[in-house]
């Protein structure tokens, strides 16, 4: 085994030698001039200091891994020595985004845009920095972050609109020894791949002679500008003593911790006070948590998911960060911060750190006393950079547990808000600011003030349990078709059986992945291919495919193969998990040992993953595919169908080999993702003959996932199983593999498939592999290789390893494996999908819509889905406005149908606002068994005073709820009121009292729901427009309501990100981008409901609907490769039928009076009066605002 390995060593050695040594040429020497400043040395990233007027202007670096000679024309360099300092300015031009995600030195940047210094000497160090200013250092591999805290390494970045630059010093003692007058300096340059532009390497080395250093030793003054825009400052007190007691804590200002996402409290949220100190020598945070439920308070180990717990953020800003986890019975978790996620790095206990907690009564608290000097230590920090100094980073988070027996759903505070899926986002953490201590008046109280209490409280509330009555609904329907798939499976008893029943499974697959092609697949075309490079290594060729799938994109894969060529060859496609690339090691290892058997292995990254990303190759794991995933739903294609065709041409491809055994071609899909996909290929084409897919083997039905990739379409309506999609392709090879222990549900899974094999009497075709409890992998370890070894040398008649130690390992650097970067592979996209000038002018026609202009180079599949919506629309949007109904029937089919439920309303107790009577109604509906939770719609109905018989009413909607409403419009609803018009407020199935949870991520429990509800054939937005369909058909039959004079009022609360055709240098996927900025959903529920609702609406006919924050069409969200929607408005197939546009053409056009103001695109991104006055003037009554205006509310009332 040891010499096997050594020789595979040696072959990647020789293999990679040539680029090395391309790297170290160089052409000339390069002098290094001096410059004399008075006493320091100013780095700020403009290149305006002293000391560049005499740098000097170093040649281009020239790009990696390819034979042209390409010069890096973006970026200039110069350097420059000031006595015993080295200071290089690199200025990088970069119209587009930049991709950078970590703002923390010493972090891995191999994922970002970033700049490299590699000095070559006795210590061979290297300094990487990206755009955000983070920098990691290395000496001879290995991390040496403490020369940044020794003083040895300065450095500023900014960034501009066209550019970032990078300021960097370095102290000769750490990069030549003191003889050397020469010093060869390797820069190198690193750009991520934006859509089908590729991923770039540059990089040079010059050989520069030095000058004689003198005694005089200079200041270096860094001047970082701060990368978050308008950055939360939180207060902290300079005392002389950290105080001991709860009452001594008190007499500090309070910090007061708000809702994760920034939306007003509800009554059940529970307040947190923060109170912060420092001396010079020590920090203590105190933290009051409150809780009216502490008999529930949980009793669970420190758990960054679940459990009772405050975490505090705290450390420099830019050199990390210490993380502290506490509990309400003194547990105390210390961590090293990074900014990937929750897998911080363990830190030994703090030797100075004292924690405390409290449990009260009312409330619980934590108390941290501790040293500065060494929390400055664990973050390997410089000496000095204490927060009366430098800037700090500062950030509290409260967990608390849903409280069932309360129907308190869970609860998270914090003091800013991140945006993001992990709270480890130290970018945006709040800013401390450090005044002297302040004994009188405390800081006001930033939680919002509750206006009126909620509808259904007390006992009522635990009866009814409106929180949990959408999940209990949804359970319900769940448990309902699973006990269907079981008795549907349990009633085939023969082979005719299985086959009548699994056609017409597989058609519901086929129709379900490829909803536009009415149940086929999509047609071959012939393979296009090149081959992008090839070398030999270990005995084996390993070559980069790139070639066209069967929907016309490219599909990018590495081929490991024998170097001889005699025979046919059995295949094994690899699928690799969602979140990492074709070029992992588990896969490299698995092809080599195939090919060493005299097989062909293929992997391949499937659509939206690794070299086919949208973004940064290896960051956001399936936040790229979710991305596409939506756009692609919007057009009624599925990203699951994509892959699996993705899967189909790559058999196509190697149908054109004359060298491939067409009897022996098998497909592996590793855990996370890639078993659920390599299963649906395999059982949607025969002439795959084995499957291996790991993780995907279950017999409960398909059920909800953030994922558009493993979420199945109509999982539940169709009753589809794991385990059904697998042994649809019986009697071919299945391997059942699992990742971890075989148990109960696996080996139940088997027996079911065991059943179906018999039927064919093929039980050997089918077997099965596992791991056990901690064998957790990437793709799959060498605990499911040799395993799946020994059942292809059964199946295949090969001579695998059947050992560890007699299979042979193989990593390759996965830089060198990406077809795009090499010149064939960059010239196969340029061939096909470069875009034409008349294919860029459409575009841009097309985006001038929104204000935006494109300056595209190739024909990206965000553009092949706007290409195919504007098809659609050219079809439809005549036929919409010349047929009401017809628009009407292709909506109400869309949203999974919105005829209203049957409802009861019930009264509670009356309250009052501003002179008001206010009634309590809970709308019940009834969807739900005698006993179980209630489905219902909470109301506030508020009346003005007035005598007449019959009033006009306002029905009110958002997705922030009612309360939100009530507070952001109390003004506009007075006016209302005081012209005689009822105000009606609800709060909408999942929103305000009915809430799931308060997150609006992707993975959040609340987006989780709609995915449910779409695996039905239903959806939220239907849902939503039913319950909106049951209040009008309630106010019809009030006698006090004037139903020929109802309007519907439309909000969405969220902030924008910018205005018309605004630029971002940072874009997020999915929220889990970690940049500078936090990106904000367009909020537009409350006015596409207001829409769907009054053109589907025959209970009333609507007078007019006023829609602000909203979104201006779907469209808008195929734009580009990124935009800022929640996943609830995701609506399948929307834009096949219509828009936006034609309904609220429609409704004009039928008398109903549109008003709208600040609309917004599918960036977020508020459009003008000019681009609403062009494009949509046939959209809207009246005059448009792009901002709220308090008097609009007057053409409501009249």
């Amino acid at each position: 085994m040891r010499n096997r390995s050594a020789s595979v060593r040696n072959g990647l050695t020789l293999i990679f030698m040539f680029v090395f040594t391309f790297c170290m040429s160089q052409s000339k020497i390069d002098s290094l001039p001096k410059a004399n400043v008075p006493s320091s040395i100013l780095l700020n990233g403009n290149g305006d200091s002293d000391i560049w007027v005499r740098a000097n202007k170093l040649s281009k670096m020239n790009k990696n891994f390819t034979e042209k000679k390409n010069p890096d024309n973006d970026v200039s360099i110069e350097i420059v020595q000031v006595g015993q300092w080295f200071v290089v300015g690199v200025d990088i031009v970069e119209p587009d985004s930049i991709i950078s995600r970590e703002g923390l030195n010493g972090e891995a940047l191999w994922y970002d845009d970033n700049i490299s210094f590699n000095f070559y000497g006795i210590k061979n160090l290297t300094a990487q920095i990206n755009p955000l200013g983070a920098v990691s250092v290395r000496e001879n591999g290995k991390k040496k972050q403490q020369l940044i805290r020794d003083q040895k390494i300065f450095s500023s970045v900014k960034i501009s609109s066209k550019k970032w630059r990078v300021e960097i010093a370095f102290h000769e003692s750490i990069v030549k020894s003191k003889d050397s007058k020469v010093i060869k300096l390797k820069i190198g340059r690193e750009r991520q791949h934006r859509g089908f532009e590729p991923f770039r390497s540059y990089s040079k080395v010059y050989t520069i002679e030095t000058n004689m250093s003198f005694d005089k030793s200079y200041e270096i003054i860094v001047n970082q500008s701060i990368t978050t825009k308008n950055p939360y400052l939180a207060k902290a007190q300079l005392v002389e003593k950290i105080p001991a007691s709860h009452a001594d804590w008190l007499k500090l200002p309070a910090i007061k911790l708000i809702p994760s996402f920034g939306n007003i409290a509800s009554d059940e949220f529970q307040l947190t006070e923060v109170r912060v100190a420092f001396t010079k020598k020590e920090f203590g945070i105190y933290v009051i948590n409150f809780d009216n439920d502490m008999k529930n308070i949980s009793k669970k180990e420190i758990s960054h998911w679940s459990g009772d717990v405050n975490e505090i953020f705290l450390g420099p800003v830019g050199y990390g960060y210490v993380q502290f986890a506490t509990n309400p019975h003194s547990k105390l978790i210390t961590n090293r911060g990074n900014s990937g996620g929750k897998r911080v790095k363990k830190l030994p206990p703090f030797k100075s750190v004292i924690c405390n907690t409290e449990i009260k009564k009312s409330y619980w608290s934590t108390s941290l006393v501790g040293n500065l000097s060494e929390l400055l230590s664990k973050c390997n920090v410089p000496s000095g950079n204490t927060p009366d100094l430098k800037p700090w980073w500062f950030q509290v988070i409260r967990f608390r547990t849903a409280r069932k027996a309360i129907d308190h759903i869970y609860q998270e505070s914090i003091v800013t808000t991140t945006g993001s899926g992990t709270a480890h986002v130290p970018l945006r953490f709040a800013q401390l600011v450090i005044e002297k201590m302040k004994t009188k008046g405390l800081q006001k109280n930033s939680i919002k003030p509750n206006l009126l209490k909620a509808v259904i409280q007390g006992d009522a509330k635990l009866k009814i349990k409106p929180n949990s009555s959408l999940m209990d609904w949804i359970n319900l329907q769940k448990n309902i078709h699973r006990e269907n798939a079981i008795k549907d499976l349990d009633a085939i008893k023969t082979k005719n059986d299985w086959i009548r029943f699994s056609t017409v499974k597989k058609d519901q697959l086929i129709r379900s992945v490829f909803p536009n092609l009415k149940g086929g697949l999509p047609k071959a075309k012939k393979i296009d291919f090149s081959i992008a490079y090839e070398f030999n290594v270990a005995d084996i060729k390993v070559s980069g495919i790139i070639f066209n799938n069967r929907n016309g994109v490219p599909v990018m894969g590495t081929i490991y193969e024998p170097l001889n060529a005699d025979k046919l060859k059995p295949v094994m496609i690899m699928i690799p998990a969602h979140h990492t690339t074709r070029n992992a090691y588990d896969l490299s290892t698995l092809g080599k040992n195939l090919a060493d058997q005299g097989c062909i292995a293929i992997a391949i990254d499937l659509f939206g993953s690794g070299e086919r990303g949208v973004a940064a190759r290896w960051n956001h794991k399936n936040h790229q595919k979710n991305l596409l995933g939506g756009q692609m739903k919007l057009i009624g294609e599925e990203i699951l169908g994509w892959s699996v065709s993705d899967i189909l041409s790559t058999v196509d491809y190697l149908y054109t080999r004359k060298d491939v055994d067409k009897t022996k071609i098998g497909i592996i899909g590793g855990v996370a993702g890639g078993g659920d996909l390599s299963a649906m290929g395999a059982a949607l084409d025969s002439r795959i003959t084995l499957s291996a897919p790991f993780n995907f083997h279950q017999k409960r039905i398909i059920s909800g996932w953030h994922d558009y990739a493993r979420s199945y379409p109509l999982a539940l309506k169709n009753e589809m199983t794991s385990i059904l999609i697998n042994v649809l392709r019986a009697p071919n090879h299945f391997v059942q593999a699992n990742e971890f222990a075989w148990r109960d549900r696996s080996k139940a899974a088997h027996a079911y498939a065991k059943k179906v094999y018999g039927l064919y009497q093929k039980e050997s075709n089918h077997t099965f592999l596992h791991g056990d409890r901690n064998t957790h992998a990437t793709h799959f370890n060498w605990m499911h290789r040799v395993p799946f070894y020994k059942i292809l040398n059964k199946w295949w008649d090969l001579n695998l390893p059947e050992t560890k130690n007699d299979e042979v390992l193989l990593r390759l650097k996965k830089y060198h494996l990406e077809s795009t970067m090499h010149d064939n592979g960059v010239d196969y996209i340029k061939k096909h999908f470069t875009l034409s000038k008349s294919d860029l002018n459409k575009l841009n026609k097309i985006k001038e819509t929104i204000g935006d202009q494109s300056h595209e180079k190739f024909n990206e599949p965000y553009m092949i889905f706007l290409d195919q919506a504007n098809q659609f629309r050219k079809k439809n949007h005549r036929l919409n406005l010349k047929n009401k109904y017809y628009l009407i029937l292709s909506l109400d089919k869309i949203l999974g149908g919105t005829k209203p439920d049957v409802f009861i309303p019930e009264k509670f107790k009356n309250q009052q606002w501003n002179d008001y009577q206010v009634e309590n109604l809970w709308l019940k509906v009834n969807k739900l068994e005698a006993g179980k939770a209630q489905l219902g719609i909470p109301m506030w109905i508020i009346k003005p005073n007035t005598n007449s018989k019959k009033i006009g009413a306002i029905v009110c909607i958002a997705q922030e709820g009612k309360k939100r409403f009530l507070f952001e419009r109390s003004e506009e609803i007075l006016t209302c009121l005081k012209s005689g018009i009822a105000i009606v407020l609800i709060d909408v199935i999942g929103t305000g009292e009915t809430e799931v949870d308060s997150l609006r991520l992707p993975d959040s429990a609340a987006n989780n729901a709609s995915v449910y509800l779409a695996q039905m054939g239903k959806t939220l937005i239907g849902e939503r427009v039913k319950n909106v369909r049951s209040v009008l058909a309630y106010l019809k039959v009030r006698t006090d309501i004037d139903p020929n004079n109802i309007s519907l009022w439309g909000e969405g609360f969220s902030d924008p990100n910018g205005k018309s055709g605004a630029k971002f240098k940072f874009e997020e996927t999915g929220f889990r981008q970690t940049g500078p900025h936090k990106m904000n959903y367009v909020e537009a529920m409350g006015m596409i409901v207001s829409l769907f609702s009054a053109i589907l609406s025959d209970e009333v006919k609507i007078k007019s609907i006023l829609a602000r924050g909203g979104l201006i069409s779907y469209e808008s969200v195929l734009m580009n490769r990124y935009y800022y929607i929640p996943h609830d408005l995701i609506i399948p197939n929307i834009l096949t039928k219509l828009d936006l546009r034609d309904v609220m053409e429609s409704l004009r056009n039928n008398g109903c009076e549109i008003i709208l103001e600040d609309v917004r695109d599918g960036k977020n991104r508020v459009l003008s009066n000019e681009i609403m006055k062009e494009h949509y003037s046939n959209c809207y009554s009246g005059a448009y605002s792009s901002f709220h205006q308090s008097k609009t509310i007057k053409r409501l009332t009249h």
